[in-house]
């Protein structure tokens, strides 16, 4: 196994483009993921964390289909309470772990400390993060918790971060720039996205305790996905209730529900002045597979194309997009 080294990559020309256009002034590589610097600062905590089989783990990289995923799961396991689904922000009805470790200094300072949040929240706890494998608490190796994965085609991943990014983070990059950057690996968290999506396909975690989705068949076939996740979970919907939370997954109802477009996120990135008014102002923005193509160049689409190929390779892993 890896070990977790620290670098400091604050030198390197595509780091020095992240830092002039972000709010962090230092980034390092832990065990080869990009990170702001203050991301280490929570790193102990996280690997320290401790682990209970009746967790259920929601993993994937960044803008690859986490919060609908999340809901569909919430809603499952808590016997599809949709009055409290609305009540209660869905960050709040399950901890975003590392969020606090992943925002620049000056926002650190404003938001709970996620890590103990997680911790003491009421088991069986429902546990969201973007960490590869390699960062996760290392309880995971003698622990086996079911764990969900969900990912994405990489050039929705890149258009979706890129909005993000201009609602939530205030970085000041062209969307071309942008996917340069994540095809090389660089990105002000988390990335390489290969070695991420490899750090769960390749990793030795027992298979009938890791569920892939992939947010490309959750398009497609909606219904189809929500058994296979309520059948990992030892549930049985019926098909009314299947219906019913179909109904309350599908993309306009969860565009238009605060519980679950991250609206109360969106207003503290106001208030901080983190977000920039050029942002479209939605989270859940467009959720459409293909939307990629109205911003990929030819170049671009070479240099994905070979992101894309090294991703089939190491995982075997294709997207119909």
């Amino acid at each position: 196994s890896m070990s977790l080294e620290v670098v400091d990559v604050s030198n390197i020309p595509e780091v020095q483009e992240l830092i002039s256009s972000s709010d962090s002034d230092s980034f390092v590589t832990v065990a080869g993921y990009t990170f702001a610097s203050t991301f280490t600062e929570y790193l102990q905590r996280i690997l320290d964390f401790e682990v209970y089989d009746d967790d259920i783990w929601i993993c994937s990289f960044p803008k690859s289909g986490t919060t609908w995923t999340q809901e569909i799961v919430w809603c499952l396991e808590n016997n599809f309470d949709y009055d409290k689904s609305k009540e209660v922000d869905l960050d709040e009805r399950m901890i975003f772990l590392e969020f606090k470790s992943i925002l620049p200094s000056a926002t650190q300072k404003m938001v709970p400390d996620t890590i103990e949040k997680a911790k003491l929240a009421p088991r069986p706890r429902i546990i969201k993060s973007h960490l590869p494998m390699e960062l996760l608490p290392t309880q995971l190796k003698i622990k086996t918790p079911r764990i969900i994965h969900v990912s994405r085609n990489s050039r929705d991943v890149v258009v979706s971060l890129y909005h993000h990014f201009k609602l939530l983070e205030r970085l000041d990059l062209s969307f071309k720039r942008l996917a340069m950057l994540l095809a090389k690996g660089y990105s002000i968290y988390y990335a390489p996205l290969d070695a991420h999506l490899m750090s769960f396909y390749n990793s030795s975690y027992p298979r009938d305790k890791i569920l892939f989705l992939k947010y490309e068949d959750m398009k497609r076939n909606q219904d189809l996905e929500i058994k296979r996740i309520a059948k990992f979970l030892n549930r049985d919907p019926s098909q009314r209730e299947m219906n019913q939370l179909s109904q309350h997954v599908s993309f306009s109802n969860m565009k238009s529900t605060p519980s679950l477009n991250k609206e109360s996120r969106i207003n503290i990135s106001k208030k901080l002045s983190i977000s920039n008014p050029q942002g479209d102002g939605l989270f859940i923005r467009k959720g459409i597979v293909g939307g990629w193509r109205a911003y990929f160049d030819d170049e671009l689409s070479k240099i994905f194309d070979d992101l894309d190929h090294r991703i089939e390779n190491a995982t075997g892993l294709k997207y119909d997009m």
